[in-house]
């Protein structure tokens, strides 16, 4: 299928020295037809260009050359002076940053055979996986990147691997059906070899800046992003039509501000630099969330530690720890000097260790201002359906929602936004978009019962068809939980596209529920599914 129309400019600067070539991609040409006009329809290339006299005698030259033979002199100056280009950016292509699984499921779609897209995923990791990728750093790695991962050894995923795959791409047979995170990786590996998605990954390429521009006088916005490679410290400017934002949730670590912390003599770290049990032999040890991670993390670390504590705000009854020697203890009040901890049912303990296991925050630090991306690291927003820019639409945000089955909910997301590129459905206007989020921001605030959007099902801002009381706080400006299948389904009636089978938010609430209540034992279950909305526990 022939792609769309590929008029591109990209420029590359190599410290000191700035280089910058070009190419003719596709069947059009860098410039107009009227003689001695040369246009190129990138936008702002000479200001990119400027300072190169390489560059600058070439743009002296194609002024003074005839329109026929521009090329060709254009082909000789480049072979004769060794300027040198990296051009991979182009009109109707389409950017994906990052290539976790949710970069992997955009890229997937843009780069069907159907597509009309040209694609590029940026990563700025060595390899693909994102979260899924084990790393023996912490902070930043040897070549001074960032450690995104949290992953940490003897994970399991807490969701079945029946859906815990992409819709039509199913993990191979294993007999289990909580599948250790080194399978996981390789699923997503042999998804990425599948779909030949290696082949369009730029590895080692930091994202340092996302802008919208204009293209022409109308309206229509296109993305100039600026990335940098680690490896050589080139740095790139890139133009696309359109951007998916897929750079993962955990890497951003929320720490609690708890009195007393500069006096409490202990080891105090965050779930995220956690990579295994070992370092935590004999010690006492405090966990502090009751999240997923927290309640993994507690049980792990009680195998080793002389005994663990687990802070939390919810009630004793909803975990059941099984007799294993985890104690359940309420919210800190403060720490005190030595290594003393006090809660706030006024008991007291001493710890060795404290382990923070209170979440992530969303972070764009690449996104300019422009973008009109503002987040107070939980909610982000303007967004429409947790995920399309409002003020640029041809921007998506994917996997913020949370409480779903994640690459099912990635691929669902992927298909909305590659639709919506594609012409095959609309965005409501800007103002009903607008209307949608702050009447779900008031729901949220006053703990309404129904979820993003639900609000507004065939126009009535009273329709509502699970009834749940969820009382989501800011930090949960993006939960769905009991009504993710509402939300699936919404997006699909919007875009005409297929949702996700009912089994899938079926059996992913009884996973869930299980973690709390049969915490030791849950992930022995085994499952098959039967069809779009039975499952068999076998």
């Amino acid at each position: 299928m022939q792609k769309r129309g590929a008029i591109l400019l990209s420029s590359s600067n190599r410290k000191p020295n700035i280089a910058t070539r070009f190419r003719k991609i596709g069947q059009q040409s860098f410039w107009t037809q009227q003689p001695r006009v040369f246009s190129i329809r990138c936008y702002r290339s000479f200001t990119i260009m400027h300072g190169n006299p390489f560059v600058k005698r070439a743009h002296e030259h194609l002024f003074t050359t005839s329109t026929n033979s521009k090329y060709t002199a254009l082909r000789n100056f480049h072979s004769s002076k060794s300027v040198s280009m990296d051009a991979s950016s182009k009109k109707g292509a389409i950017a994906v940053i990052g290539a976790g699984p949710a970069g992997l499921a955009a890229a997937r779609y843009f780069t069907a055979e159907d597509s009309p897209f040209d694609c590029q995923v940026f990563e700025q990791g060595d390899d693909l996986g994102g979260t899924w990728r084990l790393s023996e750093f912490v902070d930043t790695d040897d070549k001074g990147r960032k450690v995104h991962s949290s992953m940490y050894k003897n994970l399991r995923t807490n969701l079945p691997k029946e859906i815990m795959c992409y819709p039509d791409f199913p993990f191979p047979t294993y007999p289990e059906s909580y599948v250790p995170s080194e399978k996981v990786l390789k699923y997503l590996l042999d998804f990425a070899s599948h779909y030949q998605l290696r082949k369009i990954i730029k590895f080692n390429r930091s994202v340092v800046q996302v802008r919208p521009f204009k293209k022409n006088d109308d309206d229509t916005v296109n993305w100039e992003i600026k990335t940098r490679d680690y490896l050589t410290d080139e740095e790139f400017t890139d133009y696309f039509e359109g951007v998916a934002v897929c750079n993962g949730h955990h890497s951003e670590p929320v720490i609690p501000e708890i009195e007393g912390k500069q006096e409490f003599d202990g080891f105090i770290m965050h779930s995220h630099a956690y990579r295994e049990s070992c370092p935590f032999k004999g010690q006492r040890v405090l966990v502090v969330g009751a999240g997923p991670s927290g309640l993994d993390i507690a049980l792990e670390v009680s195998k080793v530690a002389l005994r663990v504590s687990l802070s939390h705000h919810l009630k004793s009854s909803q975990i059941n720890f099984k007799g294993k020697s985890v104690q359940q203890v309420t919210d800190i009040l403060r720490l005190a000097p030595g290594k003393r901890v006090e809660f706030v049912d006024g008991t007291k303990d001493e710890f060795d260790a404290i382990i923070y296991c209170t979440g992530y925050k969303n972070s764009f630090p690449f996104l300019h201002e422009d973008c009109k991306i503002t987040t107070d690291g939980f909610g982000v927003e303007p967004l429409y359906k947790h995920m399309i820019n409002i003020e640029h639409p041809t921007m998506c945000l994917t996997g913020l929602v949370t409480f779903v089955c994640p690459f099912q909910l990635l691929d669902l997301q992927a298909r909305f936004f590659y639709s919506l590129m594609s012409g095959k459905f609309q965005c409501a206007d800007k103002r009903e978009m607008y209307r949608e989020l702050k009447a779900d921001q008031h729901w949220r605030r006053n703990k309404g019962r129904c979820a993003f959007g639900h609000l507004f099902l065939n126009n009535n801002i009273f329709s509502c068809h699970s009834h749940a009381h969820t009382g989501y706080g800011p930090r949960q400006a993006h939960k769905l939980g009991a009504l993710q299948q509402e939300y699936y389904d919404e997006l699909a009636k919007i875009a005409h596209i297929k949702s996700i089978d009912v089994v899938v938010s079926k059996l992913g609430l009884e996973s869930t529920k299980r973690i709390y209540s049969d915490l030791c034992s849950f992930r022995e279950a085994k499952f098959k599914l039967l069809d779009d909305k039975n499952y068999l526990e076998l």
